[in-house]
């Protein structure tokens, strides 16, 4: 009877230990501050400059006079207005800003980017931001990111979300 009774107890301890151990493990995750940002690309946007890589050509976004036309570019001064960093507008062909994206010379690229693009192992792409007609097909646009910035990523999609849910 003794014995089981310390089988029961031993039980219960053991219980209680892998509880407290799981406990301890999703408390870790919580401090470790994710998603995180390497190049810290939120803060350094956050209340300074967001650059804005407009590739030639699109009818989604312009840059007549530096003044930002279009849908994308609506879509971008929503994420300034977010965040509150004064809006710097670049552009360029797709090579040279998705090259200046690289290089983190560029914080966000605009300009039909379709979400089967070829230089998606080069950036992180948004969700969905509209549709295009790319060879025949509808193929989703999205805003591009530099790679690897995981909270600024989420900060775009959380502001795009939202702008579109307010349409």
């Amino acid at each position: 009877m003794f014995s089981i009774i310390l089988q029961v107890r031993a039980g219960a301890v053991i219980r209680v230990a892998r509880s407290l151990l799981a406990l301890g493990i999703l408390a870790s995750f919580a401090a470790c501050d994710l998603p995180r940002d390497p190049e810290g690309t939120t803060e350094r946007v956050r209340g300074g400059n967001l650059v804005v890589g407009v590739i030639e050509g699109s009818p989604y976004a312009a840059l007549p006079d530096q003044a930002a036309q279009g849908e994308e570019a609506t879509l971008a001064l929503a994420v300034a207005r977010a965040l509150d960093p004064k809006p710097v507008w670049i552009r360029g062909t797709g090579e040279s800003i998705f090259a200046a994206l690289e290089s983190g010379d560029v914080d966000l690229a605009i300009g039909g980017i379709a979400a089967s693009t070829p230089w998606s192992s080069h950036a992180a792409l948004s969700t969905s931001i509209g549709t295009m007609e790319l060879a025949g097909d509808t193929e989703d646009r999205v805003f591009a990111l530099p790679l690897g910035e995981n909270r600024w990523l989420l900060e775009v999609n959380r502001v795009v979300r939202k702008a579109q849910s307010d349409r």
